[in-house]
């Protein structure tokens, strides 16, 4: 019943500079369709639906007996100039049984990947082999509860091959439309909010995970498989990640090793140094919205991040906020690409760390300003204290003192040992290469205000 896998060669020099020679997807595996003009869609969107029917591939799990969608959203007619971003959208739990008419608002500026969870297509017999009452794939894995079906080495991460060819499939029908140098988009929520920190270390293609640029979540369990103890902050007790706390989770992820997923793990940390972080939740959810996250991850791994949080604990945010923690980013000019520089705050003192607070808001930098030359960087940035916060939340200083990081270079060559140069207003030093490709000055002051002030780079002895 299984076609033979065929090789399709693909060359996406706007993405990997050079050929890339990609699986296809047999018709067999993956059927997919153009719909127009369901009931309640806005006239001007279109969705590519692609049906993964059960017990032929990798792609659906072996106890499934009804098969998957993936759904590709995107505008219609489909603009040829390269302006959509792509999109992949993780929905929290209850959206596990997603069909055909699963929709998304932002259709007119991107193509929006949606895709089914595996728990959602599993029989009550299922789940009694399993030997649980919800499985619990959480975007990432599932065993089969079946010694004849074993789960190892990666046989039933179904989700996440279907993410895969649904990536693919986006690029082979709607290439033209896709703003490759903005990467791929993660946006998720509650269950989806947690797996979307765990696609970028286990998404089974690798080009494709070296293009996820931006992960946005709400209201995640943000260190999903972390063994906590001693005291957070406000003097309680470190929560353990979901993994931990639920014995259906340990099971329904059979031998699955959850060290690739561990986010506190050194090796981990480094593979996600050039993804953007931006989550919101409530310090009191019970999924764990850990601010352990930003220090030890993001301060830690010199991973760019934004983080708000106040006390709504699951969903929904707290009323009384002056700003929007929907946003992706603290300032309108900032974008995280894969084709310009990408900086990195850290240890700001402008943070809050209260039951209410925030982590590198008012700290913004200016794509529009980059300079990327092989003897010159140029870096606009800036710091916009918050005041009237709300919630209790206090005014955030007049200064703000951080570490900047900037990696992504394209002609400003950095080999490990070289000297930089930095000047920023009237201040300047040195600062050496201690990873390829990155350089990193440890405290930086800046006041605020509304205008933006280079860091400029230049090398010498």
């Amino acid at each position: 019943m299984r076609s033979i896998l065929s090789a399709l060669c693909i060359v996406i020099l706007a993405w990997s500079f050079s050929a890339v020679c990609m699986a296809s997807v047999p018709p067999s595996y993956m059927q997919c369709e153009e719909i127009y003009g369901k009931p309640g869609w806005n006239p001007g969107s279109g969705q590519r639906l692609c049906f993964f029917p059960p017990h032929v591939s990798k792609y659906v799990h072996p106890l499934n007996d009804v098969g998957n969608y993936a759904g590709l959203l995107h505008p219609v007619p489909l603009p040829k100039n390269g302006s959509l971003k792509l999109i992949v959208q993780f929905h929290g739990w209850g959206a596990g049984q997603w069909g055909p008419d699963e929709t998304y608002n932002d259709y007119i500026r991107t193509i929006v990947i949606n895709n089914d969870y595996d728990y959602g297509r599993l029989t009550p017999d299922d789940l009694e082999k399993i030997g649980v009452q919800m499985a619990q794939d959480w975007g990432i894995a599932l065993t089969t509860g079946d010694p004849a079906k074993p789960c190892s080495k990666g046989h039933c991460e179904a989700i996440l091959h279907r993410l895969t060819a649904a990536i693919h499939e986006a690029h082979t029908q709607f290439g033209d439309s896709i703003d490759k140098g903005a990467g791929i988009t993660l946006s998720g929520n509650c269950y989806g909010g947690t797996a979307i920190h765990m696609v970028p270390l286990v998404l089974p293609d690798e080009r494709y995970r070296a293009q996820i640029t931006v992960v946005n979540a709400a209201y995640p369990g943000n260190l999903f498989v972390r063994q906590a103890d001693g005291l957070n902050e406000f003097g309680t007790a470190k929560k353990a990640g979901m993994y931990w706390q639920d014995e259906s989770i340990r099971k329904s992820w059979g031998d699955f090793d959850i060290a690739r997923v561990d986010v506190l793990r050194p090796e981990n940390k480094k593979r996600l140094k050039n993804v953007y972080f931006h989550s919101h939740s409530g310090s009191n959810d019970y999924l764990g919205y850990s601010l352990d996250f930003f220090r030890e991850v993001c301060d830690g791994g010199k991973i760019a991040c934004l983080g708000t949080w106040y006390i709504s604990n699951h969903v929904g945010v707290e009323p009384g906020l002056s700003y929007d923690p929907y946003q992706v980013y603290s300032g309108p000019d900032m974008s995280a690409r894969l084709d310009s520089m990408l900086p990195v705050f850290t240890h700001a003192t402008s943070n809050h760390w209260g039951e209410r607070g925030h982590y590198n808001l008012g700290l913004e930098w200016k794509n529009e300003g980059f300079v990327d030359s092989a003897t010159r960087a140029e870096i606009p940035i800036r710091y916009m204290r918050r005041t009237d916060i709300g919630l209790g939340i206090p005014d955030q200083p007049t200064a703000s003192t951080f570490g900047l990081t900037i990696r992504r270079f394209k002609n400003f060559q950095l080999p490990v040992g070289a000297v930089v140069h930095w000047q920023f207003g009237n201040d300047s030093g040195t600062a050496v290469v201690e990873e390829a490709g990155e350089v990193t000055i440890p405290q930086l002051t800046r006041h605020s205000s509304a205008l933006y002030e280079p860091v400029i780079l230049t090398k010498g002895p």
